[in-house]
């Protein structure tokens, strides 16, 4: 009984079957050293012969049915007398010279070179990189400009409010003494005293539709929330809504003749401010929620949608800051003297 046993002259790999040869012949390892055999040959002889990339050699055991032990078996081998004998483990010291080069990391601002990847990363945030320093100290210039424009602009809608606004000091004292003892959680004292303020719904039906918010507000707001604080934009928002609400009430009466207040429909007289007072189509009314106020955000941030194209994103938990600076804008003493 005969059996075929195939030998790699390149790898030193035997196989005892047809599929393992030509399994081993399509690995990387037997691909490799046959091109560098395959070039070391033809520089020795000046030519590459395809004969001698054969690395396939067949060795045929011939076991004989008489013997018992394996130590009879007959064991010839066919070599090509053109291929030299290599060490397996000269193509294993090529392959770390030629595959295991060191990476390079590279600072993206001073274009300084690290061996590892934590080492730049140190360069970076520890402020090590001078040029990174002086581009952040830029920019930081640039914000503060930027920032100091921006007050600029809330002083002027400040100063607008304050010329619509005609206060009378000692009438005011006046005023003040004689209601000073008026419970102003009843919703009646603020019906007859202060129902001359635009109703809640008629505040947002105008902003959304009729006077509408202009672009100027909308880029500080976008800038604000881009380059700022919660804070900040709690303010620009502020603003803003404030703003809007005196264009409305500019020439705005009541159904008696009474003018407008310049002022949002809403008075928070609770430090915890669970609840507040709202200017309704009606009346005044004690208000739980924060849904007129959800409201006023939904319609200023479809205003930046519809003039930039994108909207500003505020967590529900930052969005109660939004809702707080409006509640806190308007004071009794705001009331009283907008109303003499």
């Amino acid at each position: 009984m005969s059996k075929f046993l195939y030998y790699c002259n390149l790898c030193g790999y035997t196989a005892k079957y047809t599929q393992g040869k030509y399994q081993h012949i399509k690995t990387q390892k037997h691909i490799r050293n046959t091109t560098m055999y395959s070039i070391e040959n033809s520089t020795k002889n000046g030519t590459s012969d395809d004969t001698t990339l054969s690395s396939n050699i067949i060795v045929n055991i011939n076991k004989t049915n008489n013997t018992k032990n394996d130590n009879d078996n007959v064991v010839r081998i066919q070599k090509n007398p053109k291929e030299s004998k290599m060490n397996p483990k000269e193509s294993k010291r090529i392959r770390n010279v030629s595959y295991h080069d060191k990476m390079v990391y590279i600072c993206k601002y001073c274009n300084k070179k690290f061996t590892t990847n934590s080492n730049m990363n140190r360069h970076i945030n520890k402020k090590r990189c001078k040029i990174q320093n002086e581009e952040n100290l830029s920019m930081k210039k640039e914000i503060l400009e930027i920032k100091t424009e921006l007050d600029k602009a809330i002083n002027k809608i400040s100063d607008y409010k304050n010329k619509m606004v005609i206060a009378n000091n000692n009438s005011n004292n006046n005023y003040y003494n004689n209601i000073d003892t008026m419970n102003m959680n009843n919703i009646n004292n603020l019906n007859v005293n202060f129902g001359n303020v635009i109703p809640m719904e008629t505040f947002l039906y105008n902003m959304e539709h009729v006077n509408k918010i202009p672009e100027e507000d909308i880029d500080n707001l976008v800038y604000t929330s881009q380059h700022m604080g919660i804070e900040d934009i709690a303010n620009c928002f502020e603003k803003i809504i404030s703003k809007n609400c005196i264009e409305q009430t500019k020439n705005m009466v009541t159904d008696s003749g009474i003018k407008m207040l310049p002022t949002i429909p809403v008075l928070c007289t609770d430090g915890s401010m669970r609840s507040h007072k709202e200017r309704l189509l009606q009346s005044w009314d004690t208000i739980y929620n924060d849904k007129h106020f959800s409201k006023m955000w939904d319609i200023v941030n479809n205003r930046v949608y519809e003039l930039k194209n994108e909207y500003i994103f505020v967590s529900n938990k930052h969005k109660k800051k939004l809702y707080s600076k409006i509640k806190k804008k308007v004071t009794i003493d705001d009331l009283y003297s907008l109303n003499n």
